[in-house]
């Protein structure tokens, strides 16, 4: 998928999914203190709690977002 992605998590669940990237970037969960970095052609796995009432963006123009 092109583009942004909005993923919904319920609060307290586990938040899991995938971003993959054609250039290497820095990718950062709005909300959540959450950092990785996806290397060029690469692919960064995020699995965190998803504690918070209100969700976070990742602010990057990813390529390809899906779930693991």
């Amino acid at each position: 998928m092109g583009g942004q992605a909005r993923l919904t998590f319920e609060k307290g669940e586990t938040a899991r999914f995938a971003i993959s990237s054609d250039v290497a970037d820095e990718i950062h969960v709005h909300g959540y203190d959450v950092y990785k970095d996806v290397p060029a052609g690469g692919t960064a796995r995020f699995a965190f709690a998803g504690g918070r009432a209100a969700g976070g963006q990742a602010p990057r123009t990813p390529r390809t977002a899906s779930g693991l």
